[in-house]
């Protein structure tokens, strides 16, 4: 288990759990600023992959 401080770059953090070739598990809450940035980054890289899958 790894945990992040809530001023950390959500991005960063997810780089940083995608590096290590294990799945991805988060907890958190979602009022939390921290996780809506989260949530966000992964929907965009979510996105970003649905549109290279699509070309």
């Amino acid at each position: 288990m790894t945990t992040h401080d809530r001023d950390e770059d959500a991005g960063a953090v997810l780089e940083e759990m995608l590096a290590e070739d294990y799945p991805v598990l988060l907890m958190g809450n979602t009022v939390d600023e921290f996780m809506r940035d989260m949530e966000a980054e992964i929907a965009e890289r979510a996105q970003q992959v649905a549109i290279g899958e699509a070309d």
